[in-house]
């Protein structure tokens, strides 16, 4: 993606490692390649200037950061000329560069959030293979935001519950060796608690969730419209008339591992 800066044409100035400074646009930015130094994971950003210039920056990328905001490399740097950027201290960017390592940082963000939604939607499903819908509600105390997600239950592609966490707290379990398994670490993905640990998480990160389709909706859910999230190709976001879909209108922000979307009457 072009830096920001190019987009609102405001002048970028540039210092390459020989000393030269020099004032333009950026043409085009590209990542082109991705090296582990120390145990740091980098990347190398090569960026075309629109006079014809060429350098090449170096991105953390675990944060996003610009870490060669002062200077830049004129040819694709070596390991040793990586690891001194990594042993130099980091000068403060100027503003400008600043809102393009925060756009970055988002990004990245929530890529890493929708591979976690990914992974529990997943991992669900191989406990309940007709499982479709992780329905969540909110509880009633604002005061207490980050703790107002709750499970609700998990529900199949006609939402017929498969698994109500107000009668059991324990989920299947996941042989060892499955990846699945594996990617969730010391946490236990047949406990509840860190289910809803991990739910919570990405909650207070500013995710967005699907909501539950009304046609599916149950006499005893709760009063607000419950959360949701979709667990396989056969599950579908609640769609209002009038109103554009959550995807368009949150975009990386919504959790949406799985999902097609369709009018709510054809599950009539």
């Amino acid at each position: 993606m072009k830096d920001p800066r190019w987009h609102a044409g405001i002048p970028i100035n540039f210092r390459s490692e020989k000393g030269s400074t020099t004032m333009g646009k950026i043409s085009s930015e590209k990542t082109v390649g991705e090296h582990t130094i120390d145990g740091r994971p980098v990347q190398v950003q090569r960026i075309v200037w629109a006079d014809g210039g060429l350098s090449y920056g170096l991105i953390d990328a675990n944060t996003g950061t610009v870490l060669t905001t002062e200077e830049s490399f004129d040819t694709y740097p070596s390991d040793s000329q990586m690891k001194a950027v990594l042993d130099s201290p980091v000068g403060t960017s100027a503003p400008a560069d600043l809102v393009a390592a925060w756009e970055r940082a988002t990004k990245a963000h929530y890529v890493v959030a929708g591979k976690l939604a990914r992974l529990i939607a997943d991992t669900i499903r191989t406990q309940y293979p007709s499982a479709a819908y992780l329905a969540l509600e909110i509880g009633d105390d604002e005061t207490d935001r980050d703790m107002e997600l709750f499970l609700n239950s998990i529900r199949d592609a006609d939402g017929a519950i498969i698994n109500d966490f107000e009668q059991s707290d324990a989920l299947p379990p996941i042989d060892p060796d499955n990846p699945l398994r594996r990617a969730w670490g010391a946490l236990n993905p047949s406990n509840a608690v860190a289910l809803l640990w991990l739910l919570r998480q990405l909650y207070m990160a500013g995710v967005q969730f699907d909501e539950l389709p009304e046609d599916l909706q149950r006499e005893d859910d709760t009063e607000w419209l419950p959360m949701c999230l979709l667990l396989s190709g056969e599950a579908r976001p609640h769609v209002r008339e009038s109103e554009e879909d959550k995807a368009e209108r949150f975009g990386p922000r919504l959790m949406r591992p799985y999902g097609a979307i369709r009018p709510s009457a054809a599950k009539a």
